[in-house]
């Protein structure tokens, strides 16, 4: 009679704890730097957004020969969003009800925790009709937000109707996507 040799076969549970031991090890190192990621492209994509949509609102406003009103709204608090409507007055439109004659929007429910700033003259201004030149706005009127470690600005030049954005902070980050130091 012979006697076969059965050699178990898989893993001792001595290999798979120093398995999962590395492995968890490499998870913990990658974690923040994945995070940072997330961050960089929530940023950039706000960055886009708001470009975009000032642009859209040029557009709309000579394709349609009328003025397009840009309004800042920042209720109920911390919200902020961006509305662009054909009509000067928004009534009591916070950013959880839009206007009736809403053209655009972009909101703060779409970029948790990105904050938004704007210099004094960009809160509600317009762009004409004929040149699609923002209207009530002063020279190099700016949105600032901040997300995290970022700090992106899109400026608005009030003569030329020029909309660009740039990166504030970090500095030392020289490029985030397409994106250049101001």
């Amino acid at each position: 009679m012979h006697r076969h040799d059965r050699r178990q076969q898989g893993f001792t549970l001595l290999e798979l704890v120093i398995a999962v031991s590395v492995m968890s090890v490499l998870l913990a190192m990658a974690a923040p730097s994945f995070s940072q990621l997330i961050e960089t492209n929530k940023i950039k994509r706000l960055a886009t957004e708001v470009e975009w949509f000032l642009v859209q609102a040029k557009s709309e406003a000579v394709m349609r020969g009328r003025n397009v009103y840009i309004h800042k709204v920042t209720s109920p608090a911390p919200q902020w969003c961006l509305f662009s409507s054909l009509s000067a007055a928004i009534g009591s439109s916070d950013c959880s009800n839009p206007p009736n004659n809403l053209l655009g929007l972009v909101a703060s429910s779409n970029f948790e925790l990105a904050t938004l700033d704007s210099s004094s003259t960009l809160t509600n201004f317009y762009f004409d009709p004929i040149y699609g030149k923002p209207e009530s706005a002063a020279i190099g009127g700016n949105y600032t937000y901040s997300l995290g470690q970022y700090i992106f600005k899109t400026v608005l030049y009030s003569p030329t109707g020029r909309i660009y954005s740039c990166i504030l902070a970090p500095s030392t980050s020289g490029k985030v996507g397409s994106y250049e130091q101001c």
